[in-house]
């Protein structure tokens, strides 16, 4: 029996029938009341919108412009959705007790990660300063 036929309490039909209807018509008004502010939105906007891309033709830098705009765009896009297998971003991101470990080995022996040793240095010599602050005497967390 699907959920939305389960009701707490006895209910005649039509009062079962319009509260059945209310609960699946609301997703859909959710989306109208979007699709309404931003209808409005670009509405108040897009007189401001056409006396800039005037002012862009004046300038003689629209045609440049908007394929600039359009390369951004499609970047975008792609970029966004290429972050994303199976539905959520890949968490490789470089925090710094990975960094700090690391350093530890001396960016050697045996040691690999997602990231060339590059990457790992830059990282470091962010995260240096903060560990040399932290611990107060102006020398690294390990004592090197």
């Amino acid at each position: 029996m699907p959920a939305w036929a389960l009701t707490p309490r006895r209910a005649g039909f039509w009062a079962f029938a319009l509260s059945a209807g209310l609960k699946r018509a609301l997703a859909a008004v959710q989306w109208l009341w979007v699709a309404s502010i931003v209808t409005a939105a670009l509405a108040l906007a897009w007189s401001w919108i056409l006396k800039g891309r005037a002012w862009l033709e004046r300038e003689q830098v629209w045609s440049a412009l908007k394929w600039i705009l359009a390369a951004s765009l499609i970047l975008n896009v792609v970029g966004v959705w290429w972050g994303l297998p199976g539905g959520s971003w890949a968490p490789d991101e470089l925090t710094p007790t990975l960094v700090i470990g690391r350093r530890d080995a001396w960016f050697s022996h045996g040691w690999f990660d997602r990231c060339s040793a590059v990457p790992l240095l830059h990282a470091h010599a962010r995260v240096q300063p903060s560990c040399c602050c932290w611990n107060g005497s102006g020398a690294s967390i390990s004592g090197r």
